[in-house]
């Protein structure tokens, strides 16, 4: 069986613990005061409409995840249930805390910090169940393959070239935000003034910065197993991280038809993505 179909059998799985997890977590979650979201908390929001929600997104984004782990397992550090471990952490650092602190500075503290304490049960299950399924099924059907050694100058590189390219993002996303403000959010109680506007790009540069130095490291790690060479290497990259961050956010607004969200994380994000992999895939050195 190729790697990539165990990858897909076992983020299948993992993704309904994924969904289980975050189920029961958000039942917690509503007995200390945290909403389900932007939606009312159990019991407003029957826990069977829920169960069926939260199980049914992740298995679909298991499945992503899980073939996407089959192509850099080998490359994630620790062994065995480790490395599930360590690749749901990661997707709960760029998916649930990256969209906290986005969404954080537009919606109440008690919503911000749903999505994180939902985030961690339900990632930390994926992992470990994916981690254990995955290493289980690969090692009946594939040999150990040697992992691959990252050279400190490889990370450095990708380390500049991931805060530049995140810099042009921030400029990016500040500018869709002046469309996103007037004609999406036309309704809402955010204002465009110049004052509004300079705060929330000074805001944006910076997260997006920020996350652009850790996407551009992840991007030196994983360099080898990313399709293509040079800009549409980056390119490519760009929108793998794309799906599994801001069009993920985005299609939980779909599923609740909270279609002027989506429209706002997936189409500003994908601009600013796109220019993200093209700047990261022209000035990124990889070593020789």
């Amino acid at each position: 069986m190729k790697s990539w179909k165990i990858g897909a059998i076992a983020g299948l799985i993992a993704g309904i613990f994924r969904g289980v997890a975050q189920t029961i977590a958000i039942l917690i979650g509503s007995k200390i005061g945290l909403p389900y979201y932007f939606m009312p908390a159990p019991p407003e929001t029957p826990i069977i409409f829920i169960t069926m929600r939260e199980i049914s997104i992740a298995i679909i984004w298991g499945i992503i995840l899980g073939v996407i782990y089959s192509k850099i397992y080998d490359k994630i550090p620790g062994a065995y249930i480790k490395r599930g471990i360590y690749y749901g952490l990661a997707l709960f650092l760029i998916f649930s805390i990256r969209t906290a602190i986005i969404a954080g500075p537009y919606i109440s503290i008690a919503e911000t910090v749903s999505w994180i304490f939902y985030g961690v049960f339900g990632w930390l299950a994926y992992g470990i169940v994916l981690g254990i399924l995955f290493e289980f099924l690969h090692s009946r059907h594939h040999p150990p393959r040697k992992r691959i050694r990252i050279r400190d100058y490889d990370i450095g590189s990708g380390l500049t070239s991931g805060a530049i390219a995140g810099l042009v993002f921030g400029l990016i996303i500040s500018l869709t935000n002046i469309f996103t403000n007037i004609w999406i959010y036309k309704y809402h109680p955010m204002t465009v003034t110049l004052s509004f506007l300079t705060l929330q790009s000074i805001f944006h540069i910076g997260v997006n910065t920020f996350y652009g130095i850790f996407f551009g490291v992840m991007f030196a790690m994983f360099y080898d197993r990313v399709p293509y060479q040079g800009i549409k290497k980056g390119l490519v990259y760009g929108l793998i991280v794309y799906l599994i961050t801001s069009f993920q956010v985005a299609f939980y607004g779909i599923v609740n038809t909270w279609y002027d969200f989506a429209i706002a994380w997936s189409y500003s994000a994908f601009l600013a993505f796109i220019a993200y992999g093209l700047v990261l895939g022209a000035i990124y050195k990889p070593p020789k």
